[in-house]
C-alpha cells in the first residue's frame, strides 16, 4: 500500500520529493518485479508511475496530478479505483476507503467486504474499473 501526499503542494517531504530522490520508486519497481502487488492511494500512484510500471496501463490518482500521471505514460481512467491485476490505484484520499473495501473483496470475499462496509456505516461509490 503506497500512500500519497506532497505532490500538488510540492512539500519538502512527500511523494514529489521521493520521486525526485528516486529511492522509493526503485524499491517499488524491484518489489513489483519480484511479484508484489502494488496498491496506491491518491498521489502514491506517482511513485509507481515514475518507475515506468504504469506505462500503457490504466490508472487513477488525485485530480491535481492527472496530467502528470499521463506524462509518466499511464492511461488515466475516470474511476475511484482501478484494478489492473498487479497494480491497483485509487483516486483522491477518500477513495482509499473504496480501495480498502475492494481489497477485502478481492482477497477475501464480497460478503466480508459488505459486512465491513455495514460496520463502517459507509457505502462504496462507483464501480471498480477492472482492466
Amino acid at each position: 500500500m503506497i500512500p500519497g501526499g506532497g505532490w500538488a503542494d510540492r512539500n519538502a517531504v512527500g511523494v514529489r520529493y521521493e520521486v525526485e530522490r528516486g529511492v522509493l520508486p526503485a524499491m517499488l519497481k524491484k518489489a513489483h518485479e519480484q511479484g508484489t502487488i502494488l496498491a496506491t492511494v491518491c498521489t502514491g500512484a506517482m511513485l509507481v508511475a515514475c518507475s515506468g510500471l504504469m506505462t500503457g496501463r490504466p490508472a487513477v490518482t488525485f485530480a491535481a496530478a492527472n496530467n502528470d500521471l499521463e506524462n509518466f505514460g499511464a492511461k488515466r481512467v475516470n474511476a475511484r479505483v482501478v484494478d489492473d491485476g498487479d497494480i491497483i490505484s485509487a483516486a483522491g484520499v477518500t477513495s482509499g476507503i473504496d480501495l480498502g473495501l475492494w481489497l477485502v473483496e478481492r482477497f477475501g470475499s464480497a460478503a466480508i467486504a459488505c459486512d465491513v462496509e455495514k460496520h463502517m456505516a459507509y457505502e462504496r461509490r462507483g464501480t471498480v474499473y477492472k482492466a
